[in-house]
Parts: structure tokens; sequence; C-alpha cells
């Protein structure tokens, strides 16, 4: 099993925006469009799959801490292997990486919470803006279901009578409505710890072209004028001898 806090330069305590900035500045080393290599990204990439989601990275640190566990060591690996695949696919192009990393960050930025449209139950499911938003609220809803279907459907049953329809849709709706919210709100614990995308900086101007050394036609003395795109007339401050340079 990699070591992919090693491979990150960060502490098995460390929390995500740590975690995060370790990620941007070993990429900034590795990529291979920045005197990196293929390898290198691989292995960084499938680093921050693993750590960079709190699912992944939990079952890591389970294998970590009990290495002779068979069920936490076939979890752990099974993750690794579908870190790695994912690990190959990213922007071979400096450029391109940090516009799909920036663009990951500003999915979370951007992302707003509210309430469902209706005035039924229905319209306790929180709904989001963007598709990190609407999964994080998926995902939460179902592990409320797993969780509290069962707990919400005897409370629910104890008000209403066990032969009543409301019961059953209220203990599903409304654990996935609290479990939608928990993720919203995992969402945006996660998007504060990420940071705010950070925008491009402005392309360098060009260096100015190197002067171009000609000699007098009186004297002969090497005289360094500028590149020009049109005609030069130059001045020799040896002789005084003025001649017009063709554009270059």
């Amino acid at each position: 099993m990699q070591d992919y806090y090693a491979i990150l330069g960060v502490s098995p305590t460390a929390d995500r925006a740590a975690i995060t900035a370790a990620f941007r500045r070993k990429a900034l080393i590795d990529h291979p469009d920045r005197g990196g290599s293929h390898e290198q990204m691989i292995h960084l990439n499938e680093a921050w799959e693993i750590l960079g989601d709190p699912a992944s990275r939990a079952r890591y640190d389970a294998a970590r801490q009990s290495p002779h566990h068979p069920d936490l060591d076939e979890l752990a690996r099974d993750d690794a292997q579908n870190a790695n695949e994912r690990a190959q696919n990213y922007p071979r192009q400096w450029g391109e990486f940090e516009r799909w990393l920036n663009g990951v960050l500003a999915d979370f930025e951007t992302t707003e919470f509210r309430e469902g449209k209706g005035h039924s139950i229905f319209g306790l499911i929180p709904e989001s803006n963007t598709l990190s938003g609407n999964a994080f609220i998926v995902i939460g809803g179902i592990v409320g279901c797993v969780l509290l279907f069962y707990p919400a459907l005897e409370l629910v049953r104890g008000i209403f009578g066990p032969k009543a329809r409301l019961p059953l849709i209220a203990a599903v709706v409304v654990p996935f409505a609290l479990g939608g919210w928990i993720g919203a709100l995992i969402h945006k614990a996660v998007g504060g710890a990420l940071g705010p995308a950070q925008s491009e900086p402005p392309a360098a101007p060009p260096p100015p072209a190197e002067p171009r050394v000609v000699a007098c036609m009186s004297c002969s003395q090497k005289l360094r004028v500028p590149v020009m795109d049109s005609e030069l007339l130059v001045k020799c401050k040896t002789c005084g001898n003025q001649f017009v340079l063709p554009p270059g």
C-alpha cells in the first residue's frame, strides 16, 4: 500500500486545506509540462483521489491502522485501483490542467443551496445550482434514508397510526431531506477548505527584440540599432554620416 501522505508531503493529521495546498504545490513540480513526468503525476493524482475524498481517506486510514485486517485492506486496495485509473486522466498541458483544477474549485465556490420547489413535504428536500452540490444532496439523502428510515417510520406510525399512507412517505422524505441538508453543509465545509479558485495570471509580455549591429557606410563603425518594422534613419556618432536602413 502506497504512503499517500508521503507523496503529498503532509502529515496523516493534515486537514483538507493542507492537503489541497500540498497537491497544488506538488503539481507545479510533478506535472510533465512543468518538468515532472507522467508517472510522477499519476502517483500525485492517485494520492489526491484518495486523500481528497473524505470517504476513501477514512477507509485508507483504517487500513493503515489495521494492516492485518483483510476486509479493510481489500476496501483500500479497491479504492487505490479506482483512484489509479482516474489519476491517468488529467490534462497534459499545464494551462489546461490549471483551468481544470480551478474549474473544480469554482464549482464548489459558486454553489448555492435552497429549499426545493413545491408546498408539499417534498419541498423539504434541498436543491442546488451546481452538479457537485446536487451530488452531495443525493448522497447525503441516501445515507439519511439508510440510517433513519426505520426510526422515522416507527415515529410517524406512532403519530398517525400504522395503516396510514403518510407515514411511509414521510419516513422516506424526511430522512432524505435531513441527509440532503447535511450533505449541503458538508459541501460548504469542503468548499471553504478548498478555498477560492485561483485566476490565471496575465500572460507576460514578450521580451524586447535584441538590437542588431550594423556598420556605418562611411567609416565602418559598428552601430547598435533597434529592430524596426519600417525604414530607420541612422546617424553615425563617429563620422556623422546618415544613412537609411531597411526594415528588419
